[in-house]
C-alpha cells in the first residue's frame, strides 16, 4: 500500500468523510441520498451542487454509471461541455460491464450526446492520424499532446489519481495533487510538471503474487483482472515507439507489450525524465496498438504513479 496512505491518519479521516453521501429531502419530504440526491439536485437546477456531490460519490469508486451520467448532465448544464464529454466517455466504458445493468436506451442517449460533444476531440484525433505515417521525432518538447487522443488507460478513482482538486484540494501534499483535470483516456492531465508541458498521470499496482495481504492492491487486481494497462494506438504502423516517463515517488516498473511479446521493461524513477526509444521491428508495421503495463517492482513495499509526457510512434 502507498506510504502516504498508510501513515497519514488525517488523510484517511478526510477521505472517509468524503464518502458520506449528501442527504436531502424531496417534494414529499422523503430523505434521499447518494445518486438519488444528485438526480434531485439536477431536477431542481442546482447543477453546481450536483457536480460537487457527484465528485464525492465517485471519490473512491469511478465505476458507478449513474453517478457518471448525472455528473455529465450537471457539467453540461453549466456549459462545461468538454468535462461532460469526459464523464460520458467513462459512463460508456463502465456500461460495457454487464454487471452495471445500464439500459440500452440510456447508452444510446449518451452516445448521441457524446457525438455532439466530441466534435473538436475527433478533429484533433484526425489531425494526429493524418501525419502518423511520416511523423519524425526531434525532441521531447516537440511531441504534440495529440498523442493522448490515441491512448486508453484502465479507469481509477479520483482518490487513486490524487485528483484532490475536485473535492476542494488538500494541504501539505505535492502541489500537483491540487491541479489538473481528467482526460477522456482515463488518466489525469496536468498542463505542466517537472519541466514538461502537457503530461498524464496514472497509478501502478502490485502484481498478483506480490499483492497478497495488501488490500489496496488486491482490490485493484481483482477489479481489473490484470495489472494496470495503458493501450496506445499506432495508426501509422510505425517501427519506433518513444516514451517520456517519470515516477511520482516510488519507482514504477514499465513494460511494453506488442501482442504477446514483451518489447521493453525498465524501472522508471523520480530522479529524472526517462526518454526511451523502442524498436518494434517488423511488428511495428502490423501492430495496431501497444500495451503499457504499470506495476510495482518486485520486493518494493510501496507503490507509486507514473507521469507520461509522450507515448507516440515515429519513423526514426
Amino acid at each position: 500500500m502507498r506510504q502516504w496512505h498508510m501513515r497519514s491518519l488525517v488523510l484517511l479521516t478526510l477521505a472517509a468523510s468524503l464518502l458520506v453521501a449528501h442527504r436531502g429531502a424531496n417534494a414529499e419530504g422523503r430523505t434521499v441520498q447518494g445518486i438519488d440526491a444528485i438526480r434531485l439536485l439536477c431536477s431542481r437546477g442546482q447543477y453546481s451542487q450536483a457536480e460537487q456531490y457527484a465528485y464525492q460519490q465517485l471519490w473512491r469508486d469511478m465505476e458507478q454509471p449513474q453517478a457518471l451520467y448525472w455528473l455529465a448532465v450537471a457539467l453540461s448544464k453549466q456549459g462545461k461541455n468538454d468535462d461532460a464529454a469526459v464523464y460520458d466517455t467513462y459512463f460508456l466504458r463502465v456500461a460495457e460491464n454487464p454487471k452495471a445493468q445500464v439500459a440500452d436506451a440510456q447508452k444510446r442517449q449518451v452516445e448521441a450526446q457524446l457525438k455532439r460533444l466530441n466534435a473538436e476531440f475527433e478533429r484533433s484525433k484526425a489531425q494526429h492520424e493524418a501525419v502518423a505515417a511520416a511523423r519524425r521525432f526531434d525532441s521531447p518538447e516537440s511531441v504534440s499532446d495529440l498523442w493522448m487522443t490515441e491512448a486508453k488507460a484502465d479507469l481509477f478513482s479520483f482518490y487513486d489519481l490524487h485528483h484532490w482538486v475536485v473535492v476542494g484540494g488538500i494541504k501539505d501534499r505535492p502541489a500537483h495533487w491540487n491541479t489538473g483535470k481528467m482526460h477522456r483516456n482515463g488518466m489525469r492531465f496536468l498542463a505542466d510538471y517537472a519541466g514538461r508541458k502537457g503530461v498524464l498521470f496514472t497509478p501502478s499496482v502490485k502484481r498478483a503474487e506480490e499483492a497478497q495481504g495488501d488490500l489496496y492492491h488486491e482490490h485493484h487486481i481483482k477489479r481489473l483482472g490484470h495489472p494496470p494497462y495503458v493501450i496506445v494506438r499506432n495508426p501509422g504502423r510505425q517501427q519506433y515507439l518513444r516514451i517520456g516517463a517519470l515516477s511520482d515517488g516510488q519507482p514504477v516498473l514499465l513494460k511494453v507489450h506488442v501482442g504477446e511479446r514483451e518489447a521493453f521493461s525498465q524501472a522508471i524513477s523520480r530522479d529524472q525524465w526517462e526518454d526511451v526509444k523502442i524498436d518494434l521491428g517488423e511488428d511495428g508495421s502490423r501492430t495496431e496498438a501497444v500495451t503499457l503495463e504499470l506495476t510495482v517492482p518486485k520486493g518494493q513495499h510501496y507503490s507509486g504513479g507514473i507521469f507520461l509526457d509522450y507515448v507516440d510512434f515515429f519513423v526514426n
